[in-house]
């Protein structure tokens, strides 16, 4: 399921307590999750939550926009995106920035789990996949 790279552990990016402690409650949960980094300020623009999502960052603030609302999230705080809702993210303060993904895999149809394998969703692959 999720994968810690040990050198990011032992660098001090993430914590791997706050990890496995998000990884355990989401996964109890029901959730898929799916540890996710990407560079500092890079967006990261149309994603697409199919199903209830819960996003957690580890080492960073998170900016998280849906619904015309900007988010900014401290790390282990989490939030979570409603279903059926386009959303854009951006890490900010580390030079890598980490976050947990979570989706709810019982509210996830069965065909988009394959598009998921990275846990995130782009909406035009989901309105390609769904909408033919």
């Amino acid at each position: 399921m999720l994968k810690v790279n040990r050198s990011d552990v032992k660098s001090g990016c993430i914590e791997e307590e706050a990890f496995e402690n998000i990884k355990r409650s989401l996964v109890e949960l029901g959730y898929q999750c799916v540890l996710k980094s990407s560079r500092r300020d890079k967006i990261l623009r149309n994603l697409y939550s199919e199903a209830s999502d819960v996003i957690s960052p580890l080492n960073c603030d998170l900016i998280v926009k849906f619904n015309g609302v900007v988010h900014r999230i401290k790390p282990k705080q989490e939030i979570m995106l409603p279903e059926d809702v386009v959303f854009d993210l951006c890490g900010i303060g580390a030079d890598t920035c980490f976050w947990v993904y979570g989706y709810e895999l019982a509210a996830t149809l069965p065909a988009t789990r394959v598009l998921r394998r990275e846990g995130l969703l782009t909406y035009e692959d989901w309105q390609f996949y769904h909408m033919g």
